[in-house]
């Protein structure tokens, strides 16, 4: 994998941080319902980690899905890195 593809998706990860951990951080309420506090780690790409982290972990308790990345993909209907500005699709559809 070329530096400057990971470098432009670090690049796109920081633009759309707040957004992401948002939708995230709601996914993770819905799919959890135990969870009270997601605490903040001092900056907004390092707090948007923390939302697929906790999302991911939640999505593995309820639903059994192992691998966080791929559920930040599929809750944002693949759009975690795209240049849209779409919104991404709510946990409690369907």
């Amino acid at each position: 994998m070329a530096r400057s593809t990971v470098r432009g998706w670090l690049s796109r990860f920081a633009v759309v941080a707040e957004p992401v951990r948002a939708h995230l951080v709601r996914w993770a309420l819905w799919l959890d319902a135990g969870l009270v506090r997601i605490e903040p780690t001092g900056s907004g790409f390092g707090d948007a980690v923390t939302a697929v982290v906790v999302a991911g972990r939640a999505a593995a308790v309820r639903l059994g899905i192992g691998c966080r990345w791929p559920f930040a993909s599929a809750a944002t209907a693949g759009r975690l890195l795209c240049n849209t500005t779409s919104p991404f699709p709510g946990p409690w559809m369907g």
